[in-house]
């Protein structure tokens, strides 16, 4: 008999290695299409216009920044704040984390949220996701977005003060098509999206 393989429509952000990655103002992001971090791709915001490859603006999500260290630990990964694990729901696991460059907070991509803490680890914010968070999470080195990739083939801006979402965006598999939408409607598309 014959063997049909339906593959999805838009990117693999499942196992992104170095995570999402972002222009100092959070306008452009860089991710992949593929899982694991292959075929890189970028969309700039401002232009709308998707590229193929590196984009030679992007920078990966912190680690440590002034007084902040993140990590994660265990086969179920649970952050680590400066050597304390931060408390999570039971079946609510570290998907991606990001320090803001000035060191005043971090965010933290859950299976169900993503969670801003300020630099004493004290949760500010909290915002339910679409989906889970599979590509990585990132804060623009201006301070004011929170970027993060979806299991559902998504990147999601957040405004980084109160976690409102801002704008989603949908690259098509064709590394042609795409979708930019606001929470209230709005919306641009590549031709023929």
């Amino acid at each position: 008999g014959r063997e049909f393989v339906q593959r999805g429509l838009g990117a693999d952000f499942y196992g992104l290695s170095h995570g999402i990655k972002l222009s100092p103002d959070g306008q452009v992001v860089e991710f992949a299409y593929e899982a694991l971090g292959e075929s890189p791709a970028y969309f700039d915001v401002a232009s709308r216009t998707l590229h193929d490859g590196s984009s030679s603006v992007a920078l990966a999500a912190a680690q440590t920044a002034r007084g902040i260290k993140l990590s994660t630990k265990g086969g179920f990964p649970r952050t680590v704040f400066n050597g304390r694990e931060l408390p999570l729901e039971a079946d609510e696991f570290d998907r991606g984390r990001a320090v803001a460059a000035d060191g005043s907070g971090f965010v933290v991509a859950t299976d169900f949220h993503l969670r801003f803490y300020d630099a004493q680890g004290r949760e500010t914010w909290r915002q339910r996701t679409p989906a889970t968070p599979r590509g990585g999470v990132n804060i623009s080195q201006d301070g004011r977005l929170v970027v993060a990739a979806y299991l559902d083939g998504t990147l999601r801006w957040y405004r980084r003060s109160d976690g409102q979402p801002l704008l989603a965006m949908w690259p098509h598999s064709d590394r042609k098509r795409w979708v930019l939408w606001s929470p209230s409607g709005f919306y641009d598309a590549a031709p023929g999206s």
